[in-house]
């Protein structure tokens, strides 16, 4: 069985106030984004901290839950946006730290990552996106 993606909240972060006279401000470009989402399928399901640093290009989980890891889930959403954009030369996985309760997993984003902020803001508007790849 499949595992399905669920994002709850996404919450963008911008960089510094940039002057661009003396009475007006602008916001420079995006800093990060934060994401509340939850993974399930196969009788499993575990929440999810998703950050991803836009400047930086790496996406790092953070998973609470039973049996499923950062590593799997990272890579399946990876790979699910591969499969929708056609971006497939981007998966780099950086790490994977296990903990006694959270693990974490960085990922390098070879790609646009606020096309890939698009994506997750899909699967928010669809209520849940399905995973194939399942690592």
């Amino acid at each position: 069985m499949p595992l399905f993606l669920g994002v709850r909240k996404i919450t963008v972060q911008k960089d510094r106030l940039v002057p661009i006279d003396e009475e007006n401000l602008e916001i420079d470009r995006l800093k990060r984004a934060l994401v509340d989402a939850a993974v399930y399928g196969n009788g499993q399901s575990c929440d999810l901290k998703i950050v991803v640093d836009l400047r930086a290009r790496i996406m790092t989980i953070s998973v609470k839950g039973s049996g499923l890891t950062a590593g799997r889930i990272g890579m399946a959403m990876l790979v699910e946006y591969a499969r929708a954009y056609g971006d497939y030369a981007v998966l780099d996985k950086i790490a994977e730290l296990p903990d006694t309760m959270i693990e974490v997993g960085h990922f390098g984003i070879g790609f646009d990552p606020e096309r890939f902020l698009g994506w997750l803001h899909h699967a928010k508007q669809r209520g849940s996106l399905q995973l194939r790849h399942e690592g």
